[in-house]
Order: structure tokens, then C-alpha cells, then sequence
């Protein structure tokens, strides 16, 4: 019988990791969906239209949870929104000036970005290869992005505060989730995401919330909003208690292997030598720290 059940949670287990894996496909493709949408639409006009739908499927389907929904859970849902918001922000601005595989690259960097704020913010210990990861994490940003003739972009800089808003956002989630409804939390977050965006855009981007425009984008804003987001971040809130942190982590990395694969094959986009060979020391750097650490938990 325990033999059965056993089976049962460890089929049940695999189940979720997978579901890890679509999430990672779907954060890892929406860099080439927003590409592809920001040929029409300004950056805030798409976090925009890609939050409010979410927002709006969240609040319908969970309105008898909104109904007792503290003041402490708005608190800690409205700084992770704003870390999430910062993100977002960035890092579609970002994409205006850099490729989608370039820039997938330097802001998938969070994942090493975590364990040093963490430690600042929790008073968590961070190994000796994370630091080594964090070495050439840097150095992989420095062979991508640097150029002799022009310096470092304005792409880049944008690309790299993303990862730092978004290795925050991480940390807080993990600092305030553990008591709060994950529901409640991703409505709230959302909803910050959604006000900020659309006040940025009605006063920068007068003409970027135009129907004729979103109708023309139409399908990468679907996809944004359903699967890269409603989707992702709920599947992702559900499943890490199922699935432990390390885990998750580990299973999340592979969205800097899905999103180079897609902008090739999608947008069509040609990866230069610089970028694969920073693109490859940036993603071994992620996997050796992930590796090291699933290890030294067993």
C-alpha cells in the first residue's frame, strides 16, 4: 500500500515539474511575443494590455476570496507588484533597443542575483559557487553587451536593472508568501502592475492604447496575457508547494535555453558569436549554482 502510494506522489511530482517546464517555456517564449508586439504597440500600452486581462479572469473567478482580503496581504501584494511592475517595465523597454535572445541572456541573470539579496533581506548564506556563478555571470554580460567602438547600450542597462527588479520580486515573494494566499497575491500584484502601466502610458504614449493597434497584435497579446501570464505566475504559486525552491529553480533555468530556440526560430533572428559565447558562460554559470545547491540539499 505504501509502496502504491509512493509511486502515486512520485508520478504526481514528475506531473508538476512539468507543468515548471511549460511555465518555463512560456516566460522564455514571451520574449519574442512582446518583440513581435512592440513593432505596434509602446512598451506600457503592452504591460498594459497584458496584465488587465489576467487581472480581470483573477478577480472574477476568486471574488469570494477578495471579499476577506487583509490590509497586511494588500501591503506585501503592492511591493511585490512594484518589484514585478519594474521588471516588466524595464525590461520591455529594453527589448525596443536589444534582440529577444540578447536580451533573454543578461535577464535571466536574476536566478544569481537572488541568493545576494536574499541574503541581505533574510540573512541567508550564499556558497562559494554561487560566487564563482556570480563571476561569470558578469563576465558573460561583459562579453555580450560591451563594444569597443560604443560602450555598453542603453538596452543593456535597461536589460540588467530588469534582473535586478526581478530577483527582488523573487525575494519578496519568498519572504511574504508563506502565510498569505498566493491567489489574493498574484490579484493584487497584478492589479499594481495594471494601474502603473496604464498610467505611464496615458500620460507618455497618448496614442498607445488604440484599438486598431491591439487588434493588429492581437495574437501575441493573447498569448502574453493567457499563457505567459495568467497561466505561468498561477501554475507557478500553485506548484512551489508542491515542488521545492532549489527544484524550481533549477527546472526554471531552462527558459534561457527556450528563449534564444524561439527568437531563432520565430522572429527569425540571427544569434552573433558574442552573444552565443556570453549567452553560453551566463547559462552554465545558472545551471553549475542550481546543480551545486540541489546537491548539497540531498
Amino acid at each position: 500500500m505504501k509502496g502504491g502510494n509512493y509511486i502515486k506522489n512520485k508520478r504526481g511530482l514528475w506531473g508538476y515539474k512539468f507543468i515548471l517546464l511549460l511555465v518555463a517555456f512560456a516566460w522564455g517564449s514571451s520574449y519574442s511575443a512582446s518583440k513581435e508586439a512592440l513593432d505596434i504597440l509602446p512598451p506600457f500600452s503592452l504591460l498594459f494590455m497584458r496584465f488587465f486581462p489576467p487581472t480581470a479572469v483573477l478577480a472574477l473567478l476568486f471574488a469570494k476570496r477578495l471579499a476577506g482580503i487583509q490590509r497586511v496581504d494588500m501591503r506585501r501584494g503592492a511591493l511585490i507588484g512594484l518589484f514585478m511592475f519594474g521588471g516588466f517595465a524595464f525590461l520591455l523597454t529594453g527589448l525596443v533597443y536589444l534582440p529577444a535572445s540578447k536580451q533573454s541572456f543578461i535577464v535571466s541573470s536574476y536566478v544569481l542575483l537572488v541568493p545576494f539579496l536574499s541574503m541581505a533581506v533574510n540573512r541567508t548564506s550564499i556558497s562559494k559557487a554561487e560566487r564563482i556563478a556570480v563571476v561569470f555571470i558578469f563576465l558573460g554580460l561583459f562579453i555580450m553587451s560591451f563594444d569597443v567602438r560604443t560602450g555598453f547600450q542603453i538596452g543593456d542597462l535597461l536589460s540588467v536593472l530588469s534582473a535586478f527588479c526581478y530577483a527582488a520580486h523573487v525575494v519578496s515573494i519568498e519572504r511574504f508568501s508563506h502565510d498569505s494566499d498566493p491567489i489574493v497575491l498574484s490579484l493584487v500584484q497584478f492589479s499594481v502592475v495594471s494601474i502603473l502601466s496604464l498610467a505611464v502610458s496615458l500620460v507618455f504614449e497618448r496614442k498607445g492604447l488604440c484599438f486598431a493597434n491591439m487588434i493588429e497584435v492581437h495574437r501575441p497579446l493573447l498569448y502574453l496575457s493567457l499563457v505567459s501570464t495568467l497561466f505561468a505566475f498561477v501554475a507557478q504559486n500553485i506548484v512551489q508547494k508542491k515542488v521545492s525552491s532549489t527544484e524550481t529553480a533549477l527546472i526554471l533555468t531552462t527558459e534561457l535555453l527556450f528563449a534564444p530556440l524561439v527568437a531563432v526560430i520565430y522572429l527569425g533572428e540571427a544569434l552573433s558569436l558574442r552573444v552565443m559565447l556570453g549567452g553560453t558562460l551566463i547559462l552554465l554559470s545558472v545551471l553549475v549554482s542550481q546543480v551545486q545547491k540541489a546537491m548539497h540539499l540531498q
